[in-house]
């Protein structure tokens, strides 16, 4: 039986930082807590396509588009306690937020 193993922790990127506070900002102008309260907010990093239009094939954080049988790699990520923010990255992105 081997060792379970971790992975540590990486920064977000800047782009993420930034996304992940314009995010919380224009919930809370919303009126929204993302801080507290019983309902949790869920929200796309970027713009949404329709289920199998190109616009759905498209990097959340570079807007390239990504052709059918090439990984969209999924991202959810979590910036305040009621807040879960979700979206698809290109290769070159994906490696760029996790560090690879």
């Amino acid at each position: 039986m081997s060792a379970p193993t971790t992975t540590a922790p990486v920064e977000p990127s800047a782009w993420l930082r930034g996304r992940m506070a314009q995010l919380v900002n224009a919930a809370q102008a919303a009126g929204l807590d993302p801080h507290h309260g019983r309902a949790v907010i869920v929200q796309p990093l970027g713009t949404t396509g329709k289920p199998g239009t190109r616009a759905d094939r498209e990097c959340d954080r570079c807007a390239t588009y990504v052709p059918q049988g090439q990984p969209l790699y999924p991202l959810v990520i979590q910036p305040a306690a009621r807040m879960v923010l979700c979206g698809g990255l290109c290769d070159a992105c994906h490696r760029k937020e996790v560090g690879a």
